[in-house]
């Protein structure tokens, strides 16, 4: 709980300077039982958008040649190996949706299907875990009015969740 809060105090903070201390990312996870959808949004700071894209598209950014940067589907493609949801019917593939891009921040839309409603799931989320030592990522699941709270870092990026807690 610690550490949401002191997440909660460092996001208004970073918005308003420019830049943060540590690394950060939110996600905000719909579970839409009567539809049996997932939608979710990931919220990222530019910059650490821009380093994204510095690793991931080094060679082409350091060459003569930079036409592969404009390919979405290396960004779609690195945040779904980072984030994912497994069921017991085995890793969910989510669509994505599309983005806004805000002052200082960066949001990204998924939607997953499920062929039926799991009663847990195991969330791996290595957000930016290999561009900060001192990645936190918070993950913020609800149904309806019922909401639940987690946290990953580079220690901690495989979290078991219940859905029986919001549902």
């Amino acid at each position: 709980m610690k550490k949401i809060f002191a997440l909660i105090l460092i996001m208004p903070a970073a918005i308003v300077f420019g830049k943060h201390p540590v690394g950060f990312s939110v996600i905000n996870m719909e579970l839409k039982s009567d539809s049996l959808f997932i939608d979710y949004s990931i919220r990222i700071f530019k910059d650490d958008y821009f380093s994204l894209i510095d690793l991931l598209y080094y060679d082409a950014l350091h060459s003569k040649e930079p036409s592969a940067i404009t390919d979405t589907a290396i960004i779609e493609k690195y945040f779904t190996d980072n984030f994912f949801l497994e069921t017991d019917e085995g890793i969910v593939s989510p669509a994505y949706l599309g983005s806004q891009s805000l002052e200082n921040d960066l949001w990204l839309y998924f939607r997953i299907k499920l062929n039926k409603l799991p009663a847990e799931v195991f969330i791996t989320n290595k957000i930016f875990n290999d561009i900060s030592e001192d990645q936190l990522n918070l993950l913020i699941i609800s149904c309806g009015e019922k909401e639940k709270g987690l946290t990953f870092d580079t220690k901690t990026t495989r979290q078991l969740f219940s859905f029986k807690n919001i549902y």
